[in-house]
C-alpha cells in the first residue's frame, strides 16, 4: 500500500505531462494541464488520505504552472484553480474519512451486541451477522455470511419452502419467524426471529432479531 501510495500520483503526474504534451501538438496552443490536474486531485480524494493529498498539491501546481506559463495568458490564476481544486479534494477526503471512520465504529458496536441477530439481502442471503446469531445457527460469521436463510440448519425441501412463505408474509408486529434446525446445526430446535423490513438505496435489506424458542 505504502507503494501505491507513491506509486499512482507519480504515475498521474506522468500521464498528465503526456497528454498536454500530446494534445499541444494535435490542437497547437492549446493546454489541458490544470484540468488533468484538477481531476487527478479529486480523483485521489476517493483512495488517499487529506494530509497525503495537501502533500502533493505543490507537486500538481508547479506542473500544471510549468506546463502553461507559455501559452496561457493568465498561468498564476489557472494555477491558483489547481491549489485551490487540491483543497478541496483534500477536504472531501478527510469527510469521507470521518464517514468511514464513524461507519467502522457502527460496524464494530453492532458486531459485538450479545443480541444475536442476522442481515438479509432480497433473495434472504445473509450479508452480515455477528458472533451470537451465527452461533445460534451453528456457525461462524465467516462460514455463513453468503447462505441463505432459507437453507441454514439443515433445513430440507419441505422446511425451506415453509421458510420462504412465512418469511415473505412476516411483520414486526406479527408472529415471529421460526426457523426449525436440525439438531446437528444447533443446540436449540427451534430459533424465533423477529422481522425488520429496511428499504434503503441498494435495495431492500431485512434485520433478523433472534431468540432461541
Amino acid at each position: 500500500m505504502k507503494w501505491v501510495r507513491l506509486f499512482l500520483p507519480l504515475l498521474l503526474l506522468s500521464s498528465i505531462y503526456l497528454l498536454d504534451i500530446g494534445f499541444s501538438h494535435l490542437l497547437g496552443d492549446q493546454t489541458f494541464a490544470p484540468v488533468f490536474c484538477v481531476l487527478s486531485l479529486f480523483g485521489m480524494a476517493m483512495c488517499f488520505s487529506g494530509r497525503w493529498i495537501l502533500a502533493w498539491i505543490p507537486a500538481f501546481s508547479v506542473l500544471a504552472y510549468w506546463l502553461i506559463h507559455d501559452v496561457s495568458a493568465y498561468p498564476l490564476t489557472r494555477t491558483t484553480t489547481v491549489v485551490l481544486a487540491g483543497l478541496m479534494a483534500a477536504w472531501a477526503s478527510r469527510q469521507r474519512e470521518k464517514v468511514d471512520e464513524q461507519l467502522g465504529e457502527i460496524d464494530s458496536i453492532l458486531l459485538h451486541l450479545p443480541t444475536p441477530w442476522a442481515l438479509l439481502n432480497e433473495e434472504g442471503a445473509i450479508v452480515k451477522t455477528n458472533a451470537a446469531g451465527a452461533s445460534l445457527l451453528g456457525s461462524t460469521p465467516e462460514d455463513i455470511v453468503g447462505n441463505s436463510i432459507f437453507e441454514v440448519g439443515s433445513a430440507g425441501p419441505q422446511e425451506r419452502r415453509r421458510r420462504i412463505e412465512d418469511f415473505m408474509k412476516v411483520s414486526p408486529s406479527g408472529p415471529p419467524l421460526v426457523l426449525a434446525l436440525e439438531p446437528a446445526a444447533s443446540g436449540a430446535r427451534n430459533i424465533r426471529a423477529s422481522v425488520f423490513r429496511l428499504p434503503t438505496r441498494r435495495g431492500k435489506f431485512s434485520l433478523l432479531v433472534f431468540q432461541p424458542a
